[in-house]
């Protein structure tokens, strides 16, 4: 998790981008953040032993979710410009078709254990209502800057591995992390 959730808050490079090409050009602020990203993604999702080197486990997919949320958000903008509860209505609905469709392929069974319940159902009250609360920020202020900000997300995720499950990361590991979200903080700040 220390490694993962870091590297996808490489998202909003996405959005910046988007942004670039409408004419709103990053600061140089800006670019510093977007270099700081790219530097502790490239930190944490590479891993030596031996003399050799290679992507740590989980890192190329961490790479490609970055990638989702970063069309989630530029998608997100856009369907919000017209109803911001539609539009998350819209990506709920998606997503639950797409997971769905991908447990019948798998022939995997969609029943939770039922003591697990109440912490689904609590996880999807929290998940819809930050994605309410983005989908209405990109209505107020660049989709890259919401996406900036609510990347900020992998300060708690670390913390909560570290706390609850115990994971421990290396000296460079724990500075890419820092970077990666140091970049995202100075994006938001340009």
């Amino acid at each position: 998790m220390g490694i993962v959730a870091p590297i996808t808050a490489a998202g909003p490079v996405v959005p910046l981008a988007v942004d670039a090409a409408h004419g709103t050009t990053p600061t140089s602020l800006q670019w510093l953040g977007i270099a700081c990203i790219l530097l502790g993604v490239a930190t944490l999702s590479w891993e030596g032993a031996h003399g050799q080197t290679r992507l740590a486990s989980g890192a190329g997919l961490a790479i490609f979710a970055a990638l989702g949320f970063g069309l989630y958000f530029v998608g997100i903008d856009a369907g919000a410009d017209e109803s911001a509860s539609w539009a998350v209505v819209a990506a709920r609905l998606t997503a639950v078709s797409l997971g769905a469709v991908v447990a019948l392929a798998s022939s995997r069974s969609l029943r939770a254990p039922r003591n697990l319940l109440p912490m689904l159902v609590a996880v999807g009250l929290i998940d819809t209502a930050a994605n309410v609360l983005v989908a209405a920020a990109t209505t107020y202020g660049a989709a890259g800057i919401v996406a900036v900000l609510s990347s900020l997300y992998p300060i708690v995720t670390m913390v909560l591995a570290w706390v609850v499950v115990g994971e421990r990361l290396g000296a460079t590991k724990r500075a890419g992390g820092v970077i990666a979200v140091a970049g995202a903080a100075f994006v938001a700040a340009g």
